[in-house]
Formats: C-alpha cells, sequence, structure tokens
C-alpha cells in the first residue's frame, strides 16, 4: 500500500485535472471556449471567431495583431485550473474546485486498489463489456447494413460468471 500511495502522489493529479475537464463540460457552454469569463484577461480573444481571420486564405493572412494575444483554452488552464501566479515568492490562493477533484480521485483510488488487483481487475472488465458490445453492433452493422443492429447474439455463459464474481 505505501509504494502504491508514493506511485499514485504524482499521478493523481493528473486524474484530478482529467475530472476536473469532465466535470467543468457538462455545462450548455464550455467554460474555456470563449472570453469574457473572471479568469480572462485582456489578452484573450477568441481566434477562431476573430472577424479578419474567419474568411482568411493563405494569401491574404493578415492576424499579426493576434500574435501577443492568448487562447480563451489558455487562459482556462493557466488561471482557472492551475492558477498560477507571479512567481514562486508569491504563493496563490488554494483552488478549491481541483482540490475536491483530487479528494474524489484519491478516494476512487483507494477502493480501487483496497481489495487488490484481481477485484479491480474484474470490475474493470464488468465496465468494459458494454463498450465492448457496442463495438460489436458496429462492426456487425457495417457488414450486413442495419441488420446487425436488430439482431442480438445472446450472452455466453462465462461472461455471466464474471458478471455474478464480480458483484461478490
Amino acid at each position: 500500500m505505501v509504494i502504491v500511495f508514493y506511485c499514485n502522489t504524482y499521478y493523481i493529479m493528473v486524474l484530478a485535472w482529467g475530472f476536473y475537464y469532465l466535470v467543468k463540460s457538462f455545462t450548455t457552454t464550455l467554460p474555456w471556449a470563449t472570453c469574457g469569463h473572471t479568469w480572462n484577461t485582456p489578452d484573450c480573444v477568441e481566434i477562431f471567431r476573430h472577424e479578419d481571420c474567419a474568411n482568411a486564405s493563405l494569401a491574404n493572412l493578415t492576424c499579426d495583431q493576434l500574435a501577443d494575444r492568448r487562447s480563451p483554452v489558455i487562459e482556462f488552464w493557466e488561471n482557472k485550473v492551475l492558477r498560477l501566479s507571479g512567481g514562486l515568492d508569491v504563493p496563490g490562493a488554494l483552488n478549491w474546485e481541483v482540490t475536491l477533484c483530487l479528494l474524489a480521485c484519491w478516494v476512487l483510488v483507494y477502493f480501487c486498489v483496497w481489495k487488490g488487483v484481481k477485484s479491480t481487475g474484474k470490475r474493470w472488465q464488468h465496465l468494459t463489456q458494454p463498450v465492448w458490445g457496442l463495438h460489436h453492433l458496429e462492426y456487425r452493422a457495417q457488414d450486413s447494413d442495419v441488420r446487425g443492429l436488430t439482431t442480438l447474439t445472446p450472452v455466453s455463459e462465462s461472461s455471466k460468471v464474471v458478471v455474478v464474481e464480480s458483484v461478490m
């Protein structure tokens, strides 16, 4: 358990950032898609929606004024998620949203490691079965047009045993 804790200490933060992005992506408008938020600076510009560059081609590309500007994606990452400060001598405030995501990821990893690798492997196999089923339906649909989506093959007896063992 101690070795797992030390190995996960670094990588769990990357998982927390991914979880944070996942939570933030459930809004109607993605927060990193537009400028005008509290974490954006005056240099923020939506490059792909800029009037001068919307219909630009290689022959008439005149977007030099955007060289010092910043994308809302970068602004979200540096100013909202990381909350970068001016330097090491200027400590920033604690980001509570990312801290809660970090705590949730630690709890998730703890419960995955708690019963051991064998038990976790059973859970992952159980969780990925619907994905493989969708892939199977997709390939059958490619082979036989729409008929593959309407005719299903029965679940094998061995996969039922795995589901029962993973629950127990």
